[in-house]
């Protein structure tokens, strides 16, 4: 039987949740050949290496120059794909229209993993309504979107995918504290000096106590690294010395492996979050988003948690504070993100026969 083709959807700009979603995926599956549009050599590090992954290198992404009719599935693969900016209602109709082509022609089309907002109008929401209702599957990552959209029969939700990530344990490296940093200066936030004012603190207090401090970047196109440079500045020369700075650039495995040895983490990215939970590090969230909180909520996820707007400059998080999750836990989270894919897997296994 010859092999199926799968067209892929996804935010491929070297960000480590998302690479992490398209590791996921390809390496599931490697009797399917996946295709996928990668503009700029840089972001091609991850997929290169894999034999059944074909990287389209169109300058136009135009829906047009995608022809549903050459592949035998299609996937779009991502978390907050739906966030309501100048562009999306634009962007939400030309997948509208795209879907329509794929029903037209029984081509199937899978969401995975994603939640729906920020939103500001009904607009925006009625229109995601209409669209995803035209999709083969759409399985968010979070009950708070699954109950906007429950009344569509195609919608289910499960945890996100990354906690059906199956990472080796790592024996922990003692005294060392990791920290996901993010760049607020784009997010709408107004407290983004006091942010990057607590991290200098907890850097300055942990190196105090005999801790080696690492400052992990997941996304350089999303400017992780300048949010590092604003912390930096609230740092004297000696205590900066000390420091050691994780920036991610496509190479999943070198970049996990040293994540993975952090003894407690505090996480402001979301995939942070959920990476340290899988990984049975002590860990402690600091939110920026309503994506994270929804998703501690409907999990269970940690006991406590601070949001970014809440921060004060005295605000601490001792050595109390930092939870591990218990691995019954995680093995059960594991086994229900399994369910992201449940629907293109029922999909697949019909293709054998």
């Amino acid at each position: 039987m010859k092999k199926l083709k799968v067209y892929i959807f996804a935010y491929a700009k070297n960000n480590l949740g998302d690479d992490i979603f398209l590791k996921i995926l390809v390496e599931k599956y490697p009797d399917i050949n996946f295709y996928i549009n990668i503009e700029q050599e840089k972001y091609m590090t991850l997929l290169h290496k894999y034999p059944n992954v074909t990287i389209i290198k169109a300058k136009n992404k135009d829906f047009d120059k995608i022809n549903p009719s050459s592949y035998d599935a299609v996937i779009n693969i991502g978390g907050s794909i739906f966030i309501e900016n100048t562009s999306a209602i634009e962007r939400i109709k030309e997948f509208k229209e795209f879907i329509l082509k794929c029903n037209q022609i029984k081509i199937p089309f899978f969401y995975v993993s994603s939640n729906f907002g920020p939103y500001q109008t009904q607009q925006y929401l009625d229109l995601t309504k209409q669209t995803l209702s035209l999709a083969t599957d759409v399985c968010f990552r979070e009950k708070y979107s699954y109950e906007l959209f429950k009344k569509n029969p195609n919608a289910r939700w499960a945890p996100d995918l990354i906690f059906s990530f199956d990472y080796p344990k790592q024996e922990k490296e003692k005294n060392t504290l990791g920290i996901s940093i993010i760049h607020l200066k784009n997010r709408q936030l107004k407290e983004e000096q006091e942010y990057y004012k607590v991290i200098a603190n907890h850097i300055k207090r942990y190196q105090e106590k005999g801790n080696k401090i690492y400052l992990f970047s997941f996304c350089e196109y999303e400017q992780d690294e300048e949010g590092v440079k604003e912390v930096e500045k609230y740092l004297e020369q000696e205590e900066k010395k000390k420091l050691t700075v994780m920036t991610y650039q496509g190479d999943v495995n070198s970049f996990l492996e040293s994540y993975s040895k952090m003894e407690k983490m505090i996480c402001t990215r979301f995939h942070s979050m959920i990476l340290s939970a899988i990984m049975q590090q002590k860990f402690y969230v600091i939110s920026y988003s309503k994506k994270l909180e929804h998703v501690i909520e409907d999990l269970s996820l940690c006991e406590k948690y601070s949001k970014i707007e809440e921060l004060t400059e005295d605000f601490l998080i001792e050595e109390q504070d930092f939870k591990q999750l218990p691995e019954e836990k995680i093995e059960i989270l594991k086994r229900k993100a399994q369910e992201q894919l449940q629907k293109f897997d029922e999909w697949k296994n019909l293709q054998k026969r």
